[in-house]
């Protein structure tokens, strides 16, 4: 494994490399971009102490908008980026229906790299941030809304996209997954809740955002 991880990181080493030197560094230009797409909702599971009972249940899939701002050479560019989606989750627990409705945010600093200059350039990207997700749910069997908590936390992201320049237009497509791992102590239970669901689990999320946007560079 550890003769597989040195190659990867060699891999990668040389690539930048190669990048590197493939042409002068270009001039920092600052770039501000509006961004709307799909969130593609990740699963956890949930288990349910008392009964070894497995409660599976799922991100929807939602629109997503944000913002972003940057500043693009070659062959690296930097970026903040605000994204927010109106997601939920839905699940089944034994003959109850359990809908949570659920906000999410991304508040998130990106390095890029820009693998081939000029007006259409792919680039991969990768950076790290504030995960905020705002948790409300409903069960039918309890006529009761409670909260699940407001739980913000680190999380990071990796993906890559296409950027075209035409101006000082930008229009860039993306794919990128937000990854962050969620405790049980994150959330907030309700006592009638807690006895009720009794969760425990440690999970890492990954939601999958697809996206397109357009800039405006100056």
């Amino acid at each position: 494994m550890s003769t597989l991880r040195s190659v990867a990181v060699a891999v990668v080493v040389a690539l930048v490399l190669v990048v590197f030197s493939a042409s002068p560094v270009q001039a920092f230009q600052s770039e501000i971009s509006f961004v709307i797409g799909a969130l593609v909702g990740g699963d956890f599971e949930a288990l349910i102490s008392a009964d070894d009972i497995s409660l599976s249940t799922n991100f929807k899939n939602a629109p997503l908008y944000g913002a972003r701002l940057g500043w693009f050479g070659y062959p690296l560019g930097i970026e903040g980026s605000f994204v927010y989606s109106p997601s939920g989750l839905s699940g089944s627990l034994q003959e109850s229906f359990l809908t949570i409705d659920t906000r999410v945010i991304y508040l998130e600093a990106n390095a890029v790299l820009i693998i081939i200059p000029g007006p259409i350039s792919p680039y991969v990207t990768g950076g790290l941030g504030l995960h905020s997700f705002d948790f409300k749910a409903s069960v039918d069997q309890i006529d009761e809304t409670f909260s699940l908590g407001d739980i913000n936390k680190l999380g990071y992201n990796f993906g890559g996209g296409l950027k075209i320049n035409i101006s000082h237009i930008s229009i860039r497509a993306e794919v990128r997954d937000h990854i962050t791992k969620l405790k049980v102590e994150d959330f907030l239970f309700d006592p009638v809740v807690g006895d009720l669901l009794g969760i425990e689990f440690d999970q890492t999320l990954h939601n999958l955002e697809l996206s397109g946007s357009v800039g405006i560079r100056f």
